[in-house]
C-alpha cells in the first residue's frame, strides 16, 4: 500500500549547502551520504529515516545519535537534488525546501572545515 506525504510549502526556496572539507577522501565519503539522504525520500529509497540510518551507521560513526532525524529526512522536496564534489568542496544544490538540517548534519558528522548556505527561502 503506497501513501503519500503531503507538504505545505510553496517550494518557493532555492538554496545550495556547500560544505569545505581537509582532504578529497573526506569530501567523496561526503558526497555518497549527503547524495544518499538528499535524494533517499524522493527515490523512495529507505522507508524512513531509522532504515537509513542502519544502512550508514557502520560507516559513519556517531550518526545514531547525532545524525539527522526523521523529520531533516522528510524534507518536504519535489524534486531530486544535485550533489557534487570539486576536490575538497561539496556542494548541494536545486534545494527548493527550507528543511537543510540533515544536510547539514550529516557534514558535520564528516567532518566538515565549513558548511556555508547560499541562496532564499522566500519568493
Amino acid at each position: 500500500m503506497k501513501f503519500w506525504r503531503g507538504f505545505g510549502s510553496a517550494h518557493s526556496a532555492r538554496l545550495t549547502v556547500i560544505g569545505k572539507f581537509k582532504d578529497a577522501n573526506d569530501a567523496q565519503f561526503a558526497e555518497q551520504v549527503v547524495e544518499d539522504f538528499v535524494n533517499a525520500c524522493w527515490e523512495e529509497r529507505y522507508p524512513d529515516v531509522k532504515a537509513f540510518i542502519s544502512a550508514w551507521k557502520t560507516r559513519l560513526p556517531g550518526i545514531e545519535g547525532l545524525g539527522p532525524k526523521q523529520s531533516d529526512f522528510n524534507m518536504g522536496i519535489d524534486n531530486s537534488c544535485n550533489v557534487t564534489r570539486s576536490e575538497t568542496i561539496v556542494r548541494v544544490s536545486d534545494i527548493r525546501s527550507p528543511e537543510i538540517g540533515g544536510i547539514i548534519k550529516l557534514m558535520l558528522l564528516k567532518d566538515a572545515e565549513e558548511v556555508k548556505i547560499e541562496g532564499r527561502t522566500g519568493p
